[in-house]
């Protein structure tokens, strides 16, 4: 989990260095917009990336045991996670 949580931070970090070196089009050419980090994160957001998150959320929630500092930091990820795509 903590994995996919790096992921998707630097995803969405990318997306965001891309929409403000061009508003436009991320500074990519028309024929390169729809393939950037961007355009890509616009696309999952619109495909459900909230409602997996949530799931992802639910589930750390759910763990009984094991170490509860790791999954809180995790927790916390996905959280941060959320925020961003809310401002995006």
């Amino acid at each position: 989990m903590r994995c996919i949580a790096e992921v998707l931070t630097l995803w969405i970090n990318n997306a965001y260095a891309l929409r403000q070196s061009n508003p436009v089009v991320g500074g990519l050419s028309s024929m390169e917009a729809p393939k950037s980090a961007s355009a890509m994160l616009s696309q999952a957001i619109a495909s459900g990336l909230l409602t997996e998150i949530d799931s992802y959320k639910s589930y750390l929630e759910s763990i009984v045991g094991g170490d509860t500092k790791e999954i809180q930091r995790i927790l916390i990820l996905f959280i941060t996670i959320e925020e961003s795509i809310h401002r995006f």
